[in-house]
């Protein structure tokens, strides 16, 4: 593995006499211990093994006798001094090191991938002051292609491997039914850094997990979320922390396949630009309609999303007009006329459902009816999802395009448009 940093001379001196030091400590600890050099395998006996392991190393540490040699060796053979080596040989780190190096899946057998791999997390925090941590969030109602969908340098959506969902059962209670290794579980797969020495939730972790969830439901149709967020830093056992997230209440399934990839990755490079304060009062308000339990409730959020994205001046002028006029005009570029008076009634009679939820005076059943079945749906679920398209087509609009977002450039459209008045009347 590469190391994090370029390592200068230097550093590279005590890369190479921590590795001399570390080995040689462990060769003591196996030979002091009576310790097996097999590899374990199982994670319940490596785990009840490094409890064995800590006092023993403990132990090594604080014996001078047992350190002597080593060290000896250490300077001798890498030319380093006590200066070179101030915080690389204290025992908290060294100890640190050592279990979490005899956790690896390796075992006890000293292998120099392995301790670069399990030296770069040590090497961070002693070269940098920070720790590596490695974040997992398991997708639930999302399928996804077999191959991995690489989404940056730092974050992943893949299959969950036996060893993730091993690791998380293991170290939180959060893992329920439905995850498992008899079906297939994608899992978001993130890893960043955090300073200090200690702590391991990340919030620009948590904050990255909630954009590619946006991403994906702008991407697709469906119920698509994430259970929670597994924090721990990478290559050590110490610490872990997980944060739940709030369920999806749709119930169908968010199928992501190769040609929506490059539209997934797309959105997600929007979402993490800086997002001015009312996009990000409407990407919320999309988010929360997946959360809903109530078909209302969901239509109310999905018609307040569209409203913050094109009615930011509502307190001039008539805001029902505005609202389903300038909806046809952005969705209906390049369409029929036909299809733009479509999206004109579709918009109204969102709007007015809207207004007569929030003003506690829901329509009939029969009403309802009467207002869908002209425009072709036949229940109010069928009618909420026709406008979870439309939010969704318009969020990604406006993302792409900064120029809508300007309430007086949505009316020139309306000017431009081909047979406004037709449209208007």
């Amino acid at each position: 593995m590469t190391a994090i940093v370029k390592r200068s001379p230097q550093d590279q001196k005590i890369f190479e006499s921590f590795k001399r030091f570390a080995e040689e400590a462990l060769t003591i600890a196996i030979e002091a211990g009576g310790l097996r050099k097999q590899t374990i395998t199982n994670n319940k006996a490596r785990i009840a093994a490094l409890e064995s392991y800590q006092d023993l190393l403990a132990t090594l540490l604080a014996d001078e006798r047992a350190c002597a040699r080593v060290r000896s060796l250490v300077f001798r053979e890498g030319g380093l001094n006590e200066d070179d080596l101030k915080g690389y040989f204290e025992s908290d780190v060294l100890l640190r090191f050592l279990e979490n190096y005899i956790a690896q899946p390796s075992g006890t057998k000293f292998d120099a991938k392995t301790f670069e791999e399990v030296f770069e997390s040590v090497e961070a925090f002693l070269l940098q002051g920070c720790h590596l941590v490695r974040s997992l969030a398991p997708l639930c109602l999302f399928e996804g292609p077999d191959s991995p969908i690489y989404l940056d340098d730092e974050s992943t959506i893949r299959l969950a491997t036996a060893d993730d969902l091993s690791e998380i059962s293991s170290r939180t209670h959060l893992l329920a039914e439905g995850l498992g290794p008899e079906r297939k579980q994608w899992i978001v797969d993130i890893s960043s850094r955090i300073a200090g020495v200690s702590g391991v939730g990340v919030p620009s972790d948590i904050n990255r997990a909630e954009n590619i969830l946006t991403a994906i439901r702008l991407t697709a149709r469906g119920g698509a979320y994430l259970k929670f967020l597994f924090s721990t830093r990478k290559y050590d056992l110490s610490a872990s922390s997980a944060v739940p997230f709030t369920s999806s209440h749709l119930g169908t399934v968010t199928k992501i396949d190769g040609d929506s990839v490059s539209s997934l990755v797309e959105n997600l490079n929007i979402l993490r630009l800086e997002t001015p304060p009312e996009l990000g009062f409407a990407i919320r308000r999309f988010n929360q309609a997946f959360e809903r339990t109530e078909i209302n409730d969901r239509l109310v959020d999905l018609v307040i999303t569209l409203e913050s994205l094109v009615v930011r001046d509502g307190n001039n002028g008539e805001v029902s007009y505005k609202f389903k006029m300038r909806i046809a005009a952005l969705l209906g570029r390049g369409k029929t006329l036909e299809e733009r008076r479509s999206l004109r009634s579709i918009a109204k009679a969102a709007y007015d459902f809207r207004s007569s939820i929030a003003h506690g005076n829901p329509k009939t059943p029969k009403s309802i009816l009467k207002t869908l079945r002209p425009m072709g749906f036949y229940n109010l679920a069928e009618f909420t999802l026709e406008i979870e398209d439309l939010t969704r087509e318009l969020l990604q609009l406006i993302l792409r395009s900064p120029e809508f977002r300007d309430p007086k450039l949505l009316d020139d459209l309306l000017l431009t448009t081909s047979e406004t008045e037709t449209l208007t009347g």
